[in-house]
């Protein structure tokens, strides 16, 4: 909830004032603000992908290896950081952060169940 007020705040500060700007505006992009968009979308594929990290990284911590789970969980964090500065710059840069992530949590399961 905060996060929209501040987006919101944030757009209609930079533009004149816009009383038709919704949510559904804020959360698909509907502006033309490319950093905005690369924070949205940064915090979106975050949220998106928090549960499959989280549970596998319990599973490989509690059913597989515990220092296993450290490089993957390591190797994911990095690999978030690096989302927006991919997504920012384009599709090919996406991929350097996107890929490790998805590597990080198929080799923790692959930890559990191998």
């Amino acid at each position: 909830w905060l996060y929209s007020v501040l987006v919101k705040k944030h757009l209609l500060k930079k533009t004149k004032y816009d009383p038709k700007v919704k949510g559904f505006d804020i959360k698909y992009g509907h502006y033309n603000d490319k950093k905005l968009l690369t924070v949205n979308r940064a915090l979106g594929n975050a949220m998106e992908q928090m549960m499959p990290f989280l549970g596998s990284l319990w599973l490989c911590a509690v059913f597989g290896d515990v220092d296993a789970a450290i490089f993957g969980g390591n190797i994911y964090v990095l690999s978030r950081a690096f989302y927006p500065i991919g997504f920012y710059m384009g599709s090919p840069y996406l991929l350097f952060s996107t890929g490790p992530g998805y590597f990080s949590i198929i080799y923790m399961l692959s930890k559990v169940f191998m």
